[in-house]
């Protein structure tokens, strides 16, 4: 399906400039590698979801486990990320002190964006949990669902994505925001994909 656009993907991502791209992260780059599938990130992610629900429960309408460890069966960076919808997002800033209190600190440097809060948790010096606060049911919150969910009812896509991320992650392996940045066309793809098919079943 969208196979044919990797090569392309990897090759033009090269030479895009980093100002020209919405990251997750801007803090000094690290060695990026991808690691097997393993059955214990869900487990890791509830885990975080008891513990953000026992803080933020009376503010959160739902919490989800996202990104490639959401995704039964593929490579992936072992970082879970979750996202969490709210409907204020004017609740939290950089200095969130319920959040620093259980291990998560800001992630976006200086930049505090509209619809989007990224705080990170660290164990050992690594990264080990990404959590994105967003508005629920927001347009961040609708494709990173749909993304999610094509991918974890479209093994085949999955597969396309996980051989796209093993390529990037060797041009990429000290650079995270031409890592993430490069996945975008492919996201954008599915996106569709998924929206086709959502209104198909409407």
């Amino acid at each position: 399906m969208l196979s044919a656009a990797c090569t392309e993907l990897v090759e033009g991502s090269k030479h895009r400039s980093a100002t020209e791209m919405r990251t997750q992260s801007r803090s000094p780059s690290v060695m990026l590698s991808l690691s097997k599938h393993d059955s214990n990130w869900p487990a890791r992610y509830e885990k975080e979801r008891r513990e953000l629900l026992r803080l933020f429960g009376g503010t959160v309408d739902s919490i989800e486990h996202v990104g490639s460890t959401a995704i039964p069966g593929i490579d992936a960076k072992p970082v879970i990320d979750i996202m969490m919808g709210v409907k204020h997002l004017d609740d939290f800033l950089p200095k969130n002190r319920m959040l620093e209190d259980v291990g998560y600190t800001w992630g976006h440097g200086d930049v505090v964006e509209a619809d989007w809060r990224f705080y990170v948790k660290y164990e050992h010096s690594e990264r080990a949990v990404h959590l994105h606060v967003v508005h629920f049911k927001g347009d961040f919150w609708d494709r990173t669902i749909l993304f999610r969910d094509y991918l974890r009812s479209h093994p085949e896509t999955a597969a396309e994505y996980q051989a796209l991320k093993r390529r990037l992650v060797v041009v990429f392996a000290k650079d995270r925001v031409r890592y993430v940045a490069a996945k975008s066309e492919f996201v954008d793809g599915v996106v569709r994909l998924a929206r086709d098919e959502r209104g198909h079943q409407a």
